[in-house]
């Protein structure tokens, strides 16, 4: 029976890494925040034309709202009609990026191989926040008001719905994400074969031998 030392090994440090990520390290957060808002600014000031998205770290003053702490102005400029949407930048970004880096450091690999894929995990895990954002604000541009700055007929729209419900909303995507991309950046053809042939070859260590007859 294969040894499953190598993988309490993968999980603990997977809890130490993951869990020094999760400490409150003054400065981190309000890093991270100001980084989301900034990269929000840059690729989503402009959507549809007539939309524009104002990006700015959300002053937690109420207790109810401790929860939000990124306030994003939505506008359509052709309408001059405006609003609000806030958001949780640590539950759509933060923990996610945390733990996608907790999968490749712990991963049992040379650290030639962690560092590309921390680079690579990094550039991933950075692409789906955006795509989980970027669903958020064309929702609430595609809806039937003043703000609308898209006309999807009823099955894109639901669609949007759908996807907006699934990545954005769900807490399990966030850590579903991570473990797709840990396995994409981390993990070769033969990483796969070597892992396939140590079983095997435990079963026929196994196996009785047969009777010659």
């Amino acid at each position: 029976m294969p040894s499953l030392r190598p993988l309490y090994f993968f999980v603990l440090k997977l809890a130490i890494v993951y869990g020094i990520l999760l400490i409150p390290w003054p400065g981190v957060m309000a890093a991270y925040r100001a980084a989301y808002c900034a990269g929000g600014n840059i690729f989503f000031r402009t959507l549809g034309g007539t939309g524009r998205v104002y990006f700015t770290p959300k002053e937690q003053t109420v207790a109810k709202d401790k929860d939000k702490d990124v306030s994003a102005r939505l506008e359509n400029i052709a309408t001059r009609a405006a609003g609000i949407m806030e958001m949780n930048s640590r539950s759509m970004g933060y923990l996610p990026t945390s733990f996608t880096i907790a999968l490749i450091v712990a991963a049992p690999l040379p650290w030639k191989r962690r560092t590309i894929g921390l680079l690579w995990g990094m550039a991933l895990i950075s692409v789906f926040v955006s795509v989980e954002l970027w669903l958020r604000l064309v929702n609430v541009f595609s809806n039937s008001d003043a703000m609308a700055v898209y006309s999807f007929g009823p099955f894109w729209k639901g669609t949007v719905v759908v996807l907006v419900k699934v990545l954005s909303m769900s807490p399990v995507t966030a850590y579903i994400a991570p473990v797709v991309i840990w396995a994409l950046v981390c993990f070769r053809r033969e990483d796969l074969l070597r892992a396939a042939g140590s079983v095997d070859f435990a079963h026929e260590k196994r196996s009785p031998k047969a009777t010659r007859l």
